[in-house]
């Protein structure tokens, strides 16, 4: 029973992304190619995380999928994951809410660009030493999240700007989905004890001329909600707040993920969507 009702979560869940796949014109031959991929990608990252030792004949059994074809899509699997977006996300944090790098107002301060201590470059290598501070400079430029003069740079916004990457936006869909389904999975299985937020708030007969009101409320809203959890978070990062890490003789880490998203629709079929 359980075995059956899963299957049936999880043709509930490939419905959305089904349509998604539908909408650029994907056809059922291009989506299981992928589909294989990720079987057989993500099998060997589960297995090795348990660890057991990899093989194809070992990949075959857990996914179904014949041997010689587990063969070729390892060696043709050679995409790399961008862990870009996170830290940059760390760095942006960081800058809106460490008083180090704040006016007595509370702003985002106008930093040096180069220098040893609350410049540009300081807080790059605070957030990642192994990036340069100018790579990070020119992706923040190109995403228009700073403004750049010829000794300072500016924070235009305290959340990264990924609306200019086409690939980026994509990648964050999926990490939200990702987070989504392993937090709502971690409450069923445990019904009595809710270990994650997962919340929903629906009204279905809103008033059509109201929903640019509500948009700009609901992100507005919600941008607030969101730099009160960076302000609470940052302390206990170890990335960002040193101090954290030499009290800390553990390399055990953990996360913390919140995530927000909304939808209008509209009666005849037009969407207005944040994510």
């Amino acid at each position: 029973m359980a075995r059956s009702l899963r299957l049936k979560a999880l043709e509930w869940m490939l419905e959305p992304l089904v349509r998604f796949a539908l909408r650029g014109n994907n056809d059922y031959r291009e989506v299981s190619h992928v589909l294989k991929r990720v079987f057989v990608r993500t099998a060997s990252a589960e297995l090795k995380s348990g660890g057991t030792k990899i093989n194809t004949n070992k990949l075959s059994l857990v996914t179904g999928i014949h041997r010689r074809e587990v063969g070729r899509l390892l060696e043709a699997d050679g995409d790399e994951q961008s862990a870009h977006l996170s830290w940059l996300a760390q760095l942006v944090g960081k800058w809106s809410t460490d008083p180090e790098y704040l006016t007595r107002r509370g702003a985002p301060k106008v930093l040096r660009i180069d220098g040893e201590q609350g410049s540009f470059r300081a807080l790059v290598e605070s957030v990642n030493r192994h990036m340069s501070f100018s790579s990070a400079l020119e992706e923040l430029e190109r995403t228009a999240t700073v403004q750049r003069t010829a000794k300072t740079v500016r924070l235009l916004r305290d959340t990264l700007n990924v609306s200019a990457n086409l690939e980026r936006r994509y990648e964050l869909l999926a990490k939200n989905v990702q987070t989504l389904i392993t937090a709502a999975e971690q409450n069923i299985s445990a019904p009595s004890e809710q270990k994650n937020l997962h919340i929903r708030t629906e009204y279905d007969n809103i008033e059509p001329g109201a929903q640019a009101e509500i948009r700009d409320w609901l992100i507005e809203e919600s941008k607030a909600y969101h730099r009160r959890i960076r302000e609470f978070l940052v302390p206990y990062d170890r990335d960002v707040s040193p101090q954290r890490a030499e009290q800390q003789d553990t390399k055990a880490r953990a996360s913390v993920v919140v995530g927000g998203f909304s939808l209008i629709e509209i009666a005849d079929g037009e969407s207005e969507s944040e994510n």
